[in-house]
């Protein structure tokens, strides 16, 4: 896979995450916390936060593995910590 394909789709998990997040908010507003639409939600951040964490790994895997390349490990692990803001925002939502 190209590098600009991994870390688009490396960029994309956060958000489709917060996304799908705020959207199954809206669906359990009001509902108890035992719904499993809150479960699901929590499914799919942690399920998010293993993809980006493979990617990443991939991705300075690569950078490192002919010459080191700072900035590109650099943005593999701030696209990795951007997977830890839906669960932030899940955490102060649902709990």
């Amino acid at each position: 896979m190209n590098t600009a394909v991994m870390f688009l789709i490396l960029y994309l998990i956060p958000f489709l995450t917060f996304a799908s997040t705020f959207g199954l908010y809206m669906l359990a507003y009001g509902k108890s916390l035992d719904s499993p639409i809150i479960d699901f939600a929590l499914l799919l951040i942690v399920s998010g936060i293993i993809v980006s964490s493979y990617m990443s790994v991939k991705l300075i895997s690569q950078f490192v593995a002919n010459e080191v390349i700072y900035l590109g490990i650099f943005f593999s692990i701030l696209g990795w910590l951007l997977g830890f803001i839906p669960l932030a925002i899940y955490s102060i939502m649902f709990k």
